[in-house]
């Protein structure tokens, strides 16, 4: 969708319809609040419809975007991206630390070679044979992609020559399997925890986590494609009580899977101590970067690093989880802005 037209859908045609909204001296009187605070236009006072009387109270701890981006910049270094971005270094990064990531079964690079996953190169022929002996369900996706776009899942009966031969930049995986409780809640898709680390001193501190679920017969949960987000209790791994889709996709709100009908509250993730420590293993073992969104999937068998972002998405991680200025995170992205503005 055009960027443009997706805003006016997305932000300006939902103001104009709410019959919800504040009284328009209470709505400047929070954006000049929001303005002083943060010394950013408070784009995110609609972004997040603040504006609403059903919003949140603590309005005003809600981060802008913009703020988080500039901190990223300065603590995930760029000369360091490339462990983030390709995911072969990642999890070439995360080797020998603990950390379960899971398994690489191919390689096609961008020229079209093909490589085992431990590097090494192969002949198209035996690389089918491979596959084909292995079986079941693969999941494609693309070396350097986000948000889940270019990933698909393929029957390993179904690759030839051919269609091996046509792939370019891309990584060939077994498709993961839910623990049987998040099966019941959302049977199609795998889906993944997404967790937002931050590192300082040494000190690893989980700021929030939430659950994406697909729908339908959708192959990926993300939530830029359509998912719903729903929020972690961290001391528990219990889900809270509603979900939330993109607003591209018309930000609904759900209380229940609306495939399976389960009630999201009455969900609790099993392996939860194991996927926070496994969280964290992953961000210790990719320092530099001092705030990532590590995704994580839980099996019948435990949680399994499937990749981490340094440019996480703050809105979806607020508008699921709520306002995240008052925690450790937020209050070192403001320092850190404000200090920069002091300083140019």
């Amino acid at each position: 969708m055009n960027r443009y037209v997706e805003f006016l859908q997305t932000e300006v045609a939902p103001y104009f319809a709410s019959v919800d909204r504040k009284p328009l001296r209470q709505q400047w009187r929070e954006m000049r609040n929001l303005q002083a605070r943060y010394h950013s236009i408070p784009y995110h006072y609609f972004k997040h419809r603040l504006y609403k009387r059903s919003a949140p109270p603590e309005f005003m701890d809600y981060l802008p975007a913009n703020l988080v981006q500039h901190y990223r910049r300065t603590f995930n270094p760029p000369s360091r991206i490339r462990m983030l971005d390709d995911k072969l270094e990642t999890v070439r990064v995360l080797a020998g630390t603990g950390v379960r990531c899971v398994e690489t079964l191919l390689i096609v690079d961008a020229s079209g070679v093909v490589l085992k996953g431990d590097g090494t190169a192969v002949d198209t022929g035996s690389a089918v044979s491979a596959l084909r002996n292995r079986g079941g369900l693969l999941f494609v996706k693309p070396i350097d992609s986000r948000g889940g776009y270019g990933a698909s899942r393929l029957e390993a009966a179904r690759i030839d020559a051919a269609l091996l031969g046509s792939m370019r930049n891309v990584l060939v995986q077994p498709v993961l399997r839910n623990h049987p409780i998040i099966v019941a809640l959302s049977p199609g898709a795998l889906n993944t925890v997404r967790i937002c680390t931050f590192i300082e001193d040494g000190r690893c501190t989980i700021i929030a986590a939430l659950l994406r679920v697909g729908q339908g017969e959708a192959a990926v949960d993300n939530w830029t494609q359509g998912g719903i987000a729903i929020d972690i209790d961290l001391s528990s791994g219990s889900l809270r009580d509603t979900g939330i889709t993109k607003a591209a996709y018309g930000r609904h709100t759900y209380a229940a899977h609306p495939d399976t009908g389960i009630p999201f509250s009455s969900v609790t993730l099993p392996w939860w101590r194991e996927t926070l420590a496994l969280a964290e293993r992953a961000a210790e073992g990719l320092l530099p970067h001092a705030t990532l969104g590590i995704d994580i999937a839980i099996t019948p068998d435990g949680p399994v690093f499937v990749e981490a972002n340094g440019a996480a998405d703050i809105f979806s991680l607020q508008e699921v989880c709520g306002p995240l200025g008052n925690s450790i995170l937020g209050r070192r992205v403001l320092a850190h802005w404000l200090n920069r503005r002091k300083t140019r």
